[in-house]
């Protein structure tokens, strides 16, 4: 039996953070065996030794058969001794890869629990408020998507909108849906913390306290190791979110959707210049110096964001410990949660 932390995301909860700061130093002091995925400093290979497992399991629920011989992989990079810690925010993102495939988050759940099935597991989640996630989710990525018509790209209001169209039974939507998920992850797992990310900010004493019980640390110490740089940091603005720096990619789709239209009408023709293709991608692939700011959504749409996100239930606090009076500072409940609705009243 090994004794496994598996950690989550969500994305856009300091995952980098974490992994950089805390989870990469504690395995190179011997402390933990970490098994996520890590930026290395000097442009080093970026590590990620569990991810020819995370390839096998990403896409559907694999058989008995496939599991039980993809586990002496998995076991080979485990150790008995130490706490092993797998930190992937993939398993709670939705992607579609250049095979066409598509990240299946159920599937996965399955055959993480089936894969470690036995072992001593605890799974880390974080959650971060429904309206900051809504608006980190479509500056991170949602954005860049293709909207197919004439080469525009999505407006918040256009994400905020089909968001709406789709509840937690849609697997593609249903991490927004908090209880939805916790529900789904429980029908896997047996023990799972639950971590606030607004914590961080407003009771960085329980945070850390929480995280040093799950990595068997001194608080005190991971505290310090994981506020020694602040990564992938959101920078706000009064008027909305600044995007992380732009590629040269980003830049052409944003103010030359011409030059883009013009590249996918050509590609064929290029690809028989041998490494042009790869080459233009390299130097598309080039950070800048360039942000763009986002906009809030608008008041009636923040609105009605809380009232298809929010909790109407206590499943966190009664389930998972959560404090209410910490969802409700924080924007997590729905504007008919009874917490909300007494606040009214008073």
């Amino acid at each position: 039996m090994y004794k496994l932390l598996l950690h989550i995301g969500l994305p856009k909860t300091a995952t980098t953070s974490l992994q950089c700061n805390v989870l990469m130093p504690l395995h190179e002091q011997g402390r933990i065996n970490f098994l996520g995925s890590s930026e290395v400093p000097g442009g080093l290979p970026f590590f990620d030794p569990f991810r020819d497992v995370f390839k096998r399991i990403k896409a559907k629920p694999l058989s008995p058969d496939e599991l039980r011989r993809l586990r002496p992989v998995a076991e080979a990079m485990l150790d008995r001794r130490r706490l092993n810690v797998i930190s992937k925010e993939s398993i709670t993102s939705e992607t579609v890869y250049d095979d066409g495939t598509r990240r299946d988050s159920l599937a996965m759940l399955h055959n993480l629990a089936e894969l470690f099935r036995g072992d001593d597991v605890t799974v880390l989640i974080s959650l971060r408020s429904p309206m900051d996630r809504v608006l980190s989710a479509y500056v991170k990525g949602y954005r860049w998507r293709s909207t197919g018509e004439g080469g525009t790209y999505n407006t918040i209001d256009q994400f905020v909108s089909e968001l709406l169209r789709h509840g937690p039974d849609d697997e593609s939507w249903f991490t927004f849906f908090y209880n939805a998920y916790l529900r789904a992850l429980a029908r896997h797992f047996d023990r799972i913390k639950v971590l606030l990310y607004e914590d961080l900010q407003h009771d960085r004493p329980s945070y850390f306290s929480q995280l040093g019980a799950l990595l068997q640390s001194d608080p005190q110490d991971i505290q310090r190791l994981f506020l020694v740089a602040r990564r992938n940091a959101s920078v706000y603005t009064r008027l909305g979110k600044l995007s992380p720096r732009l590629t040269v990619r980003q830049i052409i789709r944003e103010y030359c959707p011409s030059v883009s239209r013009c590249y996918a009408h050509c590609r064929s023709m290029l690809e028989r210049i041998p490494l042009l293709i790869p080459l233009c991608r390299r130097l598309a692939d080039i950070e800048t110096a360039v942000r763009i700011e986002d906009p809030y959504p608008d008041e009636e749409m923040l609105q009605r964001l809380q009232a298809h996100l929010g909790l109407q239930d206590d499943y966190l606090t009664r389930v998972h410990g959560v404090s209410e009076d910490k969802l409700a500072r924080y924007g997590y409940l729905h504007p008919a949660h009874p917490r909300c609705l007494s606040r009214g009243n008073g």
